[in-house]
């Protein structure tokens, strides 16, 4: 089936990985990799049903707030870190990995010819309410739809929140392609017959790898 839309996450994606941010902020706050690893800890975690939600999940539901989030990962930082430890005095508003990341231009460009040739455009975004500073980066009229877990309540990759965004598309899965730069998300899209492109350093390539998918 000829594909109709394109989905696009965003950080990553559309602009710069939050993950190479926190590198960055790792390096200015000289903050041990394996302190760094206990913030982002439950990124990737799917809990067993019926167990308790995540707290990161919670924050990108926009059901906590990033303070909370940030001060329970301060106590845990106290087990690795001395008292006078840079990362002992964070606060939520010290934790936005977007504040400085700038846009793949060639992904946002490819966006909007896409819609210019027809294609429905959608991102679809796990996020947090207090890092809104992507939304002055990405030029938000080159896409048709934009869903944002911390506005929704629903994050990937649960099923649920492709539903609504193809809902939202008025298209069906295999109608659509969707770009991301975890592997977990681009699993659970392909096993929703969602057509994906695995977006890693090389933004040249997975433009590649879109425009092979769109001429397949």
């Amino acid at each position: 089936m000829a594909v109709r839309g394109v989905i696009f996450d965003v950080g990553g994606v559309l602009v710069e990985s939050p993950f190479v941010a926190a590198l960055r902020w790792r390096d200015e706050l000289d903050i041990p990799n394996d302190v760094l690893a206990i913030m982002f800890a439950e990124y990737s975690a799917i809990p067993p049903a019926g167990s308790p939600t995540p707290l990161w999940h919670q924050v990108e539901k926009g059901e906590l707030e990033l303070d909370v989030f940030v001060t329970t990962v301060r106590e845990q930082f106290a087990v690795h870190l001395d008292p006078d430890h840079p990362a002992m005095h964070l606060r939520g508003r010290d934790f936005n990995v977007f504040r400085e990341a700038g846009a793949h231009w060639a992904m946002v460009h490819r966006a909007r010819e896409l819609r210019g040739e027809g294609m429905v455009t959608a991102i679809l975004t796990n996020n947090v309410k207090e890092w809104s500073e992507w939304r002055e980066v990405v030029p938000l009229d080159a896409f048709d739809v934009v869903i944002d877990s911390c506005e929704v309540g629903l994050r990937k990759p649960d099923p649920a929140i492709w539903h609504m965004t193809l809902a939202q598309m008025g298209l069906r899965a295999s109608e659509t392609v969707f770009l991301d730069d975890h592997q977990d998300n681009v699993d659970a899209a392909r096993a929703l017959d969602i057509r994906s492109v695995l977006v890693g350093a090389d933004i040249e390539a997975a433009l590649q790898e879109l425009d092979a998918v769109l001429a397949s």
